[in-house]
């Protein structure tokens, strides 16, 4: 068995989804807070303490921590610790122009994640645990998953549930056990990449087959045509 993510689409109601991206909004108000306090104690002691123990105590001072569930909130730490660390990295390089790493968009969608407990899978369905303290009483919300079904799994040991931009959806990313697939034979393929063919593909059986560029050459122009056009007269 080995580890792989599967990446899932939810399928929830407008209510459902709704809590979700509430959710998600809080662990970036969440994130903005650890990093305002952060920040204030910098331009006091000229040091930054990103440990668990100085952490968890700013968490107690935020007013959306009980809007998601607590491991969860642990994660959200892990990431400001992980983006003081890449920002010292690059200061120490010459390459930050600021004092602090920048706060996320207040409207920004940020990941939960879960590990090992707080959700549950059943085949499709999906239940994860939020917060005990909500505003609004929800303490679960229910909700389906779709993915390829050829892919035989177990034990889900993590589950992310993330914003995609390019969909525009709430999605599901699960961290499975996963069966080894069979090898049905060995061959080879000789691939060259190129700009008037996209892709030339050739096969040890002499199969060739050539992309040609031209589809995406012509989407690519007409779609700059709709934006010059959508530029120059704005009311359009």
């Amino acid at each position: 068995m080995s580890l792989i993510t599967i990446r899932a689409q939810i399928q929830a109601n407008k209510e459902t989804e709704k809590v979700l991206k509430d959710t998600m909004r809080c662990a970036t108000k969440v994130y903005n807070g650890l990093l305002w306090h952060l920040r204030e104690e910098q331009k006091q002691t000229r040091a930054v303490d990103t440990s668990r123990k100085n952490l968890n105590k700013i968490l107690k001072r935020l007013p959306r921590v009980n809007s998601y569930y607590s491991m969860s909130v642990q994660f959200t730490c892990d990431e400001v610790r992980t983006t003081y660390k890449l920002f010292f990295t690059l200061k120490n390089k010459g390459l930050a122009k600021h004092d602090a790493p920048a706060f996320r968009p207040k409207e920004q969608i940020s990941p939960i994640k879960y590990v090992q407990s707080g959700f549950t899978v059943k085949g499709e369905e999906v239940a994860i645990s939020l917060g005990r303290k909500r505003n609004d009483g929800i303490e679960k919300v229910l909700f389906r998953i779709s993915h390829r079904p050829d892919v035989k799994y177990k034990n889900v040991s993590e589950l992310s549930i993330i914003y995609d931009k390019d969909s525009g959806r709430v999605e599901a990313r699960l961290v499975v056990e996963a069966a080894s697939q069979q090898n049905n034979g060995v061959g080879r393929l000789a691939v060259d990449i190129g700009e008037t063919i996209l892709m030339a593909a050739a096969f040890d059986r002499g199969t060739v087959i050539l992309y040609s560029t031209r589809i995406i050459k012509s989407v690519r122009r007409y779609w700059n045509k709709v934006r010059s056009k959508l530029e120059r007269n704005s009311r359009r």
